[in-house]
């Protein structure tokens, strides 16, 4: 998961480079970086035998490939780094606020076993995961509220969460 959240902070920037005509800087990162993820990969897998190794060495090897797509993508579209962190910062208090719940479910129903929780806790917790990204990008007035299809999306629901007793 962290690995896939680090890649999401630049995926779009390639296809913005690749949109702006760029194909040459991309070309260039993706020759200098893809030797480096699979070098340190294989490494991680010989030296450790385990596939947790292989996975913390793919979010080290993005860690590195995050700021070469930046100056990339800076050299034929500026960056706006402040921009993009406050951004960055809605979406990560978005996602504590989603994740708490089914994290805990998922504490509680393992009863400190280390085992898996059963069907009837993950469907809680996917619900749960759901109701509270739904209330945390309202409530935290994320950029994606504003956005014209979420609101016409969750306007029925948007109605009677936004409803005060009485009213």
């Amino acid at each position: 998961m962290p690995a896939g959240a680090i890649a999401a902070t630049f995926n779009l920037a390639s296809s913005q480079i690749l949109a702006a005509g760029r194909v040459d800087l991309l070309t260039k990162v993706e020759l200098l970086f893809q030797p480096f993820r699979a070098v340190l990969i294989v490494i991680a897998a010989l030296l450790f035998n385990t596939t947790m190794a292989c996975a913390l060495a793919l979010v080290a090897a993005l860690v590195v490939q995050l700021p070469m797509v930046y100056v990339a993508k800076g050299r034929c579209v500026p960056n706006d780094y402040r921009a993009l962190l406050g951004g960055l910062w809605h979406s990560a208090q978005v996602s504590v606020a989603c994740l708490a719940l089914p994290a805990a479910l998922a504490v509680l129903a393992s009863n400190g076993r280390g085992t898996p929780m059963g069907v009837l806790a993950f469907v809680a917790a996917i619900v749960s995961c759901v109701g509270c990204w739904l209330l945390a990008v309202v409530r935290l007035r994320h950029p994606l509220s504003s956005d014209t299809v979420f609101e016409r999306l969750t306007a029925p629901w948007l109605r009677r969460v936004r409803r005060r007793p009485g009213d």
